[in-house]
């Protein structure tokens, strides 16, 4: 089953806080991906990804458990 989230004020809050911490630290990612990001931290979601520039997002949980 898919489940659409629904972009909030919360997830727009997070993506601002996420985008201008890695803006200050000159790490961008595609915008997209800091939207992914900002749902899985509001839901408490885990990103399984073989992307590793996922893991330069504070407070992201990754499943790491990928072979």
């Amino acid at each position: 089953m898919i489940k659409i989230i629904n972009v909030s004020l919360e997830t727009a809050e997070i993506f601002g806080e996420l985008k201008n911490a890695l803006h200050k630290k000159g790490k961008m990612l595609p915008i997209n991906d800091i939207w992914i990001a900002a749902h899985l931290i509001e839901t408490g979601s885990k990103l399984i990804t073989f992307d590793t520039h996922f893991k330069q997002i504070e407070g992201l949980r990754i499943w790491d458990n990928l072979a």
